[in-house]
């Protein structure tokens, strides 16, 4: 494999991983969180907090990592931290019983993972020599990525 295939390589694989981590949980968190919340007063409000951590985090965090990333840290490691902080997180919230809790859990989670979307985006634009030719096929991973854990989750043909 040539050296700049394998470079488109390893950036698909990442933007299918990026995707991935995102669509296994997402789409399901609202009958999950019907489950884990059942009785609560005002679950639909609850649901709707929850969900609503991800659009305040994509406005938030990217003032934060963004001037992280552009003077003190490599774009790389700075993904990877997000990534991994982020998973503790997403491990944690499996396991709250208390909506308000969760709520703030999953709001630093997405504190984390939002940058990431914009960081995976730079990683790939400063490893290829053509964006306009090569970023769409390495693009593409991150939506099959999403399709893929969608999928898995709905318990179908791939799902465990």
């Amino acid at each position: 494999m040539k050296a700049d295939q394998w470079v488109i390589t390893r950036l698909s694989v990442m933007m299918f991983l990026q995707f991935f981590v995102w669509g296994a949980f997402f789409v399901t968190m609202g009958a999950y969180l019907l489950e884990i919340f059942q009785g609560e007063e005002g679950i639909n409000s609850i649901i709707g907090q929850a969900y609503a951590t991800h659009n305040w985090a994509a406005l938030l965090a990217p003032l934060f990592v963004g001037l992280l990333a552009d003077r003190y840290f490599n774009a790389e490691r700075l993904n990877a931290f997000c990534h991994l902080a982020g998973a503790v997180l997403l491990w944690i919230a499996a396991g709250i019983t208390d909506p308000g809790v969760f709520i703030w859990v999953m709001f630093a989670y997405f504190m984390l993972y939002m940058p990431t979307l914009a960081l995976a985006n730079t990683i790939a634009f400063s490893n290829i020599e053509n964006s306009e030719r090569q970023f769409p096929a390495i693009r593409v991973w991150g939506t099959i990525g999403w399709i893929v854990a969608g999928f898995v989750v709905a318990q179908t043909v791939l799902g465990w």
